[in-house]
């Protein structure tokens, strides 16, 4: 399970890093999700981690579609264009 987890966790950080920079995660308190997931595993509250841990899913994809949708909708800068 150590394995596994340790493998999903490098996955993630990859797309993690590769959408985002660290200024854009400001507004997220990423360390307290990841204790809220820990403190209900250690108090085996099932319910608890599946909620908290859906919850940083689903706010990470999020936060990853809304990233791809706006470099998506955006019109690219080449070189030799110029911006507006």
């Amino acid at each position: 399970m150590q394995d596994i987890a340790t493998q999903l966790r490098d996955a993630a950080e990859v797309y993690r890093c590769w959408a985002r920079t660290p200024a854009e995660h400001s507004h997220r308190d990423v360390a307290a999700e990841h204790r809220t997931i820990c403190d209900r595993a250690i108090a085996r509250d099932v319910p608890g981690v599946v909620e908290a841990l859906s919850r940083h899913i689903n706010i990470t994809t999020r936060l990853l579609l809304d990233d791809y949708e706006q470099r998506e909708g955006a019109p690219e800068q080449g070189p030799g264009s110029s911006p507006g």
